[in-house]
């Protein structure tokens, strides 16, 4: 069972803790656990609070943790890919481009028949899995960014795959990325053979 855990563990130990630049003598440490990926029998309590006042890379690799940008240990990602699959989930990797706007609606319009030629020819390639605008928070108006999403062979690929569209490489948009493990869901296909169409859903 993989679950967001919140609790708070009583720890009795003698530790240097880096953290705070001090040496921690037999001190009771409540520690808070937020946001932490579980798997039960998998990732030991023990393995937490041990990379938790830990910063040695030796040791987070052993207890296969990582540092994130919120201050918390989370599994490293082939970790967590292990898990997964090891539990039944797909864990098939894609890779995710939120695409924002950095120019006028001039420029943006300028660069939009190359950015779609370009997407045309990654899709017949089948390096592109989907891509569409996104809404603003309401749902109800066009906010300017869009997502992209790639069928890559690595977090390399994909990046060139993103720096080269043509709406990234002329500055009319900047972009982030990251690597997406689809678990689950469902995907549709309907095929009409009469009219030779195939719908999704």
């Amino acid at each position: 069972m993989i679950g967001s855990v919140r609790r708070l563990v009583s720890v009795d130990f003698r530790i240097p803790c880096r953290q705070v630049g001090c040496l921690v003598s037999r001190k009771r440490w409540q520690v808070e656990m937020s946001r932490v990926c579980l798997t039960v029998n998998d990732i030991l309590i023990s393995e937490l609070i041990a990379a938790i006042f830990d910063d040695n890379e030796d040791t987070r690799q052993k207890n296969r943790f990582s540092w994130d940008h919120g201050g918390i240990w989370m599994p490293s990602w082939d970790a967590y890919r292990e898990s997964a699959r090891a539990r039944g989930s797909l864990a098939f990797e894609l890779y995710v481009v939120l695409s924002i706007p950095a120019a006028t609606q001039e420029v943006l319009k300028a660069n939009l028949p190359d950015h779609l030629a370009y997407q045309n020819r990654l899709e017949a390639k089948g390096l592109l899995a989907f891509s569409g605008p996104l809404s603003d928070e309401t749902g109800t108006e066009m906010h300017g960014m869009g997502l992209i999403i790639y069928r890559a062979q690595s977090f390399d690929h994909a990046r060139d795959l993103a720096c080269n569209d043509p709406m990234h490489s002329s500055g009319a948009r900047t972009y982030t990325l990251r690597k997406w493990m689809v678990n689950e869901g469902q995907i549709s296909l309907t095929a009409q053979l009469s009219a030779q169409s195939v719908s999704l859903r």
